[in-house]
């Protein structure tokens, strides 16, 4: 094995879950999107701002620039008169899956307590308890500032809020040998695929999956004699379409992705061509202009701002106070932690 590890703390979900994909991603090559792109920005302004107290955040809208603002607070804040605040530091975990490293975007190492803060840009919500990523991070910590007799802590900034979650000496002994034991699996050939919803989501290996797609075949070649009407189905065949339907929209897409990849860079799928989709009208720079100047303050729209930047400025208890949190129903497992609505029906009569 190189000096390099195939594994990172950030992949640690998927190769717990899927041991297989490690070696199945290796010569996969990463690919960029919109989304990792805006998060690798703000990281960087996130870096900026807590080297030397200021970034231009000219390229952020006025609800990232309340949420970086609100992140840097929250760092300081945990940021002790005995304690030493390291940005964007490299952790060492060699010791455990060699050649393993990973980066904490905040540590604070203090005389009686560690902490580790990751900053979150996405929208899926993540936890910090048992989280997977941040375990790595603080078990490299405590190895490279001798913190395991210290009080360690966790923490995802998201959204505009904290979440914190104490770790025991226990958790990262545990942890540890969970580690070691799964990387040295899913650094074999032949390691077990398993496919699941988390652990399909972002492997690059996942339109090639042959056990993914026998899993998806296995679900939409089911015994449905007729596609066309539900309401002909069985509780047991709607169960099936309902259980599965995330998963295999996200298989699809992630097939319908990588199909037109490949087409893109001259390796046609057999059957299929590139074609131009749906055409959407889009203001040129020239066209912004010539309409300003045509409509003046009619060019534009008014908005409020979000709820998150209203946070910054006026303080989560008052936002409160004007918002309310209420989700649409939805359909979920009989595993599934929330409790079930008594009559969905009359809860949402007013939506």
């Amino acid at each position: 094995m190189s000096d390099h590890s195939l594994i990172s703390p950030s992949m640690l979900h998927r190769m717990f879950e899927c041991p297989g994909s490690v070696l199945a991603s290796k010569d996969i090559p990463d690919k960029s999107s919109p989304a990792a792109e805006r998060g690798t920005l703000i990281h960087g302004m996130a870096e900026e701002m807590l080297r030397i107290g200021f970034t231009d955040a000219t390229d952020l809208t006025p609800e990232e620039h309340q949420n970086l603002m609100a992140y840097c607070r929250y760092v300081k804040d945990h940021v002790g008169p005995d304690s030493v605040l390291y940005i964007e530091e490299t952790v060492d975990l060699n010791a455990y899956v060699p050649g393993m490293k990973g980066s904490v975007d905040a540590l604070i190492v203090g005389e009686k307590e560690l902490h580790v803060i990751d900053l979150k840009t996405g929208t899926i919500s993540v936890s910090s308890a048992e989280n997977s990523q941040l375990l790595a991070y603080a078990l490299g910590a405590a190895a490279n500032f001798d913190g395991f007799e210290k009080e360690i802590y966790v923490h995802i900034w998201q959204g505009g809020s904290g979440d914190q979650w104490r770790v025991s000496l226990l958790d990262l002994d545990a942890f540890a040998g969970k580690l070691m034991t799964t990387a040295e699996v899913a650094l074999k050939e032949g390691a077990p695929r398993n496919p699941s919803d988390d652990a399909c989501r972002y492997c690059k290996a996942a339109p090639e999956c042959p056990a993914l797609y026998q899993q998806q075949l296995a679900v939409v070649g089911g015994d449905f004699t007729d596609l066309t009407a539900p309401d002909k189905l069985t509780d047991e065949q709607i169960a099936t379409v309902v259980l599965n339907r995330s998963r295999v929209e996200q298989w699809m897409k992630k097939v319908w992705s990588h199909a037109l990849d490949r087409s893109q860079r001259g390796e046609p799928i057999a059957g299929t061509k590139v074609v131009e989709g749906r055409a959407i009208r889009r203001w040129t720079s020239e066209g912004k202009a010539a309409l300003a100047d045509a409509l003046g303050d009619d060019a534009y729209e008014k908005k409020l701002i979000g709820v998150t930047a209203a946070d910054a400025l006026l303080g989560k208890e008052l936002v409160d106070a004007m918002t309310e949190k209420r989700g649409s129903p939805t359909l979920a497992g009989l595993d599934d932690k929330r409790p079930a609505l008594t009559n969905a029906i009359d809860d949402f009569d007013e939506l």
